[in-house]
């Protein structure tokens, strides 16, 4: 047994005899990013989903996401050890779902995206960081050396490729009429510059999360 398994061993022995008190102490020293660490790692074992995110790495990759350089922002992607983090990080209150045997399970991003997961409130607060998550995915694919390439499925809704046409389109149906924009120059300069930013920006994430939905029922149509 190695030295990282005998000490996780004695501090387990130690902790089952303390009392709480004297775990609340410990807890209390921790430095913030410590703290964060140990809440994740508690509620990624006490919901099962710790074994669940040991097979992220055997996952199917689907079209060129393997080999795509900017997938940060890519949630279907993401497994049950990135969600929790991202809930922690985002603040967002949730109780995993259970299945048929009523046991939790982990949730991973294709889950996340498919499913209503949280209460009214914090699903509110959840869909406006999709949004601005969706967002940031799309402009890191303007900017990656190797742009994800969506299933067909979602390529109506994958911003960072429309076409000139696809981009006049859309912003017609906003009230907007102008030309010579495709997706990447909308990304980079219309949400940036132009008078109607601030709608097409929300045109934009409404497409981004239509995006993502459509590529996470993709992959879980293909499991």
């Amino acid at each position: 047994m190695g030295g990282g398994a005998s000490s996780a061993v004695a501090f387990s022995a130690a902790a089952g005899k303390m009392e709480e008190k004297d775990l609340e102490e410990i807890v209390k020293n921790l430095d913030k990013e410590a703290l964060k660490k140990l809440q994740g790692v508690v509620n990624r074992v006490a919901d099962g989903s710790m074994d669940a995110s040991k097979d992220a790495s055997s996952s199917k990759e689907w079209h060129n996401a393997k080999e795509a350089s900017s997938m940060k922002q890519a949630i279907f992607m993401w497994n049950p050890s990135q969600v929790y983090e991202a809930m922690w990080e985002d603040g967002i209150e949730w109780a995993l779902p259970k299945d048929e045997n009523g046991t939790r399970k982990g949730t991973d991003g294709t889950d996340l995206l498919t499913k209503k997961i949280f209460a009214e409130e914090q699903q509110n607060k959840w869909e406006s960081r999709l949004k601005s998550k969706a967002l940031f995915f799309f402009h890191d694919q303007v900017a990656a050396d190797v742009p994800y390439v969506p299933p067909e499925s979602a390529r109506p809704h994958a911003v960072y490729l429309w076409t000139e046409s696809e981009t006049l389109k859309a912003l017609k149906e906003i009230g907007v009429d102008t030309h010579n924009f495709d997706g990447q120059k909308l990304l980079k300069v219309g949400l940036k510059d132009m008078m109607w930013a601030f709608e097409a920006a929300d045109m934009v994430e409404a497409e981004g999360k239509k995006f993502f939905e459509a590529v996470a029922k993709f992959m879980q149509s293909e499991k």
